[in-house]
């Protein structure tokens, strides 16, 4: 996602045990936490509610029929229709 390594990661605990201090590190680890968890909870809703919207909308058989397709060449599509 946001393409964080161990250096990264381990220079915004730095930062952060100097910034907030020792105390009260935990209490903003559980505060970034359960604002992590509420980000991801809503991304899950919009996401399964695009899904239900393809879905009745009939992308999903579209899409279906597109994967079975094995090979599509696109400078073949005009000879075929065209009679070329």
């Amino acid at each position: 996602m946001f393409d964080l390594g161990w250096p990264e990661l381990m220079l915004i605990m730095v930062v952060a045990l100097i910034v907030i201090g020792p105390k009260e590190l935990p209490n903003a680890i559980r505060t970034v936490m359960s604002v992590v968890r509420k980000l991801r909870s809503a991304a899950r809703d919009f996401q399964s509610g695009l899904d239900d919207i393809a879905r009745e909308s009939g992308l999903d058989d579209v899409k279906r029929d597109f994967e079975g397709l094995d090979y599509y060449d696109p400078g073949a599509a005009p000879e075929e229709y065209c009679g070329f």
